[in-house]
């Protein structure tokens, strides 16, 4: 059956096309680091991720396939995960945060990963928690795996860096080198499902969020800005992870937009306040996607000479309720604070922007974007008047239709998510006023959002509970006005226990991998302990959350 016309286009790979037969000199990629800069039109994206996909295709892989990949921020990143795209497989944000790779371990079974994108080196988590189920370790770049959790998992694709100490040629020059055809770019289809984004649920980190190619294309269309001309040329750097939804390319893909990031495989030094200074300033960058923490790094390391020099036409921020505050700080650093809301299932849902933070109000969220249906309704699912707060659900061309789990279709807790006439449940609170500006307040109670991550305590309360001197542990928010929420551990330890704060900090980051470059880790940064009556509970012996949220906020919020 053929394409309808508005399919022609329905596609990642077919946009990227477009942008490279349209504007074949503009670099859409630009990756640096201190000694380093690598940038791809849309042109030399499609040629080396088709060399990339071919190979995937010659070595077993196939239309439908779920490949994690596990790199970090650079161009081996980039390359790789459209190639993935490009032979028509499936994604997976490859996240490990866990000592014992559990989160990743889980999101994969359900997922029924076929493969996985690594990089041979020991500072990299996926290879010190797979190394021992890795066949070849010096294969050039595939390799046979096999792991008793994850059956399906049966093909390693090691990535090796520009610096690698073994005698091999580094992934990038190997893919210059060779002479493989890139595929069609028509092995994938618009309802296809292009892209796992993974996300923290009950569990741990294994709600597993599909978007299809015509899903990432709405994502891309409703940018902060609109359309692709040849002025519109100027460069966005930015802070996130390109596996997490506030990083994945979707408008760079879509619209051509330029990115500018950190090359994080090559400096080995992450995304501090001078990396995020120096490509700024080398790569001339008009605007910054920076959240709070960020900019608070930012200016606490730079003068005020500095601060001139860095300043930017714009900042994009959100991933958390912004406050007047934040916008204030921001504002220091750009003309423009645009504050976007957005969330993993649909990309932005609302953006407001601002260039005086007086004009700005708490937890304002902006207007809808276009396309996207927003309403507010209470416990009975009826739209509540403007001023009431009540629950947010969406709707539009850009919202997932399900979560991804191949073990369970559907996944129980689809059916929980939307609503009888299929609006989307974000679970967060706010309200109209009577212009029709959103604003949110968050996450039902229950959820910590911290640096736009949206964290549900249970599964590292479970983690915590089997120490042996602990017989009751609670994960709580409190109040923090850059992180909007910091994390606090309160536990019962055990009669007779000797167990003290600092004990129990050390067995938390137990939890967790030492050496992890990922800011998103959820340590818990206060802790208590408490011992027989001190710990508060119900009539019926559970922990009174009531009572244990104003220990937390009392002992370590931020009362504004």
């Amino acid at each position: 059956m053929g394409e309808s016309n508005s399919d022609n286009f329905a596609t990642i790979p077919r946009k990227v096309k477009y942008i490279a037969d349209k504007y074949p000199q503009r670099e859409i990629f630009i990756c640096v680091s201190k000694d380093s800069r690598y940038a791809f039109t849309a042109g030399s994206l499609l040629r080396l991720a088709g060399k990339f996909a071919t190979r995937l295709l010659n070595n077993g892989f196939k239309c439908g396939d779920v490949i994690a990949n596990t790199l970090p921020n650079s161009p081996e990143r980039i390359i790789t995960d459209f190639g993935v795209i490009l032979a028509g497989c499936v994604g997976l944000n490859g996240q490990i945060l866990l000592a014992d790779g559990s989160d990743f371990l889980t999101s994969a079974w359900k997922a029924r990963c076929n493969g996985i994108i690594l990089c041979p080196e020991n500072w990299s988590a996926a290879w010190t928690l797979l190394k021992p189920n890795i066949a070849d370790h010096r294969s050039r770049m595939f390799s046979l795996v096999s792991h008793q959790q994850v059956p399906d998992l049966t093909r390693a694709v090691l990535v090796r860096p520009r610096h690698s100490a073994i005698d091999q040629p580094s992934f990038m020059d190997d893919l210059e080198m060779c002479r493989e055809a890139a595929p069609s770019i028509d092995l994938c289809q618009p309802d296809d499902v292009m892209y796992v984004l993974s996300s923290s649920g009950s569990s741990g980190y294994s709600k597993l969020i599909p978007h299809s190619h015509r899903e990432a294309v709405a994502i891309g269309s409703l940018g902060f800005g609109q359309g692709t001309s040849d002025q519109d040329t100027a460069k966005e750097f930015s802070v996130r992870p390109l596996g997490w939804v506030g990083g994945y390319p979707f408008k760079n893909y879509v619209m051509g937009k330029a990115r500018v990031l950190v090359d994080a495989l090559a400096s080995g030094d992450g995304c501090g306040p001078a990396e995020i200074v120096a490509a700024v300033t080398k790569e001339s960058c008009s605007t910054g996607f920076i959240m709070p923490l960020e900019v608070e790094a930012l200016l606490d390391q730079l003068t005020s000479e500095e601060i001139k020099s860095f300043h930017l036409k714009a900042i994009i921020t959100g991933g958390q309720p912004i406050k007047r505050l934040q916008v204030a700080r921001a504002l220091l650093l750009a003309e423009t604070v645009l504050v976007g809301y957005a969330s993993s299932e649909s990309g932005l849902i609302a953006t407001y922007a601002c260039q005086d933070a007086n004009d700005f109000e708490d937890f304002c969220a902006g207007k809808p974007v276009k396309q996207m249906s927003v309403k507010v309704v209470d416990d009975e699912d009826n739209e509540c008047q403007s001023g009431v707060v009540g629950k947010i659900l969406i709707k539009g061309p850009s919202v997932f239709t399900g979560f991804f789990n191949r073990q369970q279709t559907p996944d129980s807790a689809t059916p929980l998510a939307f609503t009888p006439d299929s609006w989307y449940r974000t679970e967060d609170f706010g309200w109209f006023n009577e212009s029709g500006t959103l604003y949110v307040l968050g996450r039902a109670k229950d959820v910590i959002s911290r640096d736009g991550i949206h964290l549900y305590p249970g599964w590292l309360e479970a983690k915590i509970i089997q120490h042996k001197d602990i017989s009751e542990a609670v994960i709580l928010p409190v109040s923090d006005k850059v992180r909007y929420h910091k994390i606090c551990a309160i536990v019962k330890s055990h009669t007779g226990s000797s167990l003290n704060e600092m004990e129990l900090e050390d067995f938390c980051r137990g939890i967790f991998l030492a050496d992890t470059r990922d800011n998103y880790v959820p340590m818990p940064d206060f802790f208590k302990v408490l011992k027989g009556k001190d710990f508060p509970e119900t009539a019926t012996g559970k922990p009174d959350l009531h009572k244990l949220r104003k220990i937390a906020e009392d002992n370590f919020g931020v009362n504004e």
